[in-house]
């Protein structure tokens, strides 16, 4: 029987981190919990965000940093958002099956 060890990777004595953890062809980001060896005993079942590519994942975790550094003081208040229509209705638009018959 082979034990593998997987050990904390961090700087400091936290008892979790975020890893990324590929399962199937898809990244996720885990939170995951350690022991006092700090050996992995447990994560998240769901990961807080995935994808097919790992630097897509990281892309995406730098792009959600700067946009909430940048609206840190512009929060929004859940129960007072009023939504705009996401298009005029009024509008006629055209029905397309086929990705071809749209590039003729």
């Amino acid at each position: 029987m082979i034990l593998l060890e997987l050990k904390m990777i961090t700087n400091d004595d936290s008892m979790w981190n975020y890893r990324i953890i590929k399962k199937n062809e898809m990244y996720g980001l885990y939170e995951v919990i350690y022991n006092d060896e700090k050996q992995i005993a447990a994560h998240t079942e769901d990961p807080k965000l995935e994808s097919h590519d790992v630097d897509d994942l990281i892309e995406s975790l730098e792009m959600m940093v700067r946009d909430a550094k940048k609206c840190k003081n512009n929060i929004l208040k859940h129960d007072q958002i009023q939504f705009a229509p996401l298009y005029d209705e009024k509008e006629e638009g055209i029905e397309i099956c086929n990705l071809d018959d749209l590039l003729k």
